[in-house]
């Protein structure tokens, strides 16, 4: 199944900076792969559509910004899929990290924020502060983060 979904993104500072939106492969077992098939380039202030599904996810990069807002939008209100948004805070410094990376701390982990779930045809705004990337993934429905 695919889902239909929306970014707009806001910003006061870094306005000509584009939003990477990194689409990456993610495997039978659930592992993302490393390196993205391709980046997106959103402009602040812009909307771009996008096209998830159970083997491609998404990493947005908040850049060199202290903080960028984003709305998601699941734009396919008889899925049977929500989109799961995790905020992410990796160990390299936002301004330096290439596209697609994260980086993870020195456990080995990057460090997840928050996780909000968009129900099919709803929408959620996204504060990027602390964190600095946000993960867009499809998920079933009957999944709940609490």
């Amino acid at each position: 199944m695919s889902i239909r979904f929306s970014v707009v993104a806001s910003s006061a500072e870094a306005r000509d900076e584009d939003v990477l939106i990194d689409a990456h492969h993610i495997s039978t077992d659930r592992e993302w792969f490393e390196h993205p098939i391709r980046t997106h380039r959103l402009r602040v202030g812009g909307k771009v559509e996008l096209l998830a599904h159970v083997a491609l996810g998404f990493k947005l990069h908040r850049g060199a910004r202290d903080e960028l807002c984003v709305n998601v939008s699941h734009d396919d209100p008889g899925a049977s899929h929500a989109l799961d948004l995790v905020s992410v805070i990796t160990a390299a410094p936002a301004a330096t990290e290439l596209p697609g990376a994260i980086t993870l701390d020195e456990a080995g982990d990057a460090v997840e924020c928050d996780v909000v779930t968009v129900p099919p045809g709803g929408s959620a705004p996204v504060t990027l502060l602390r964190a600095n990337v946000l993960v867009i993934r499809e998920v079933p429905v009957e999944v709940r983060h609490g």
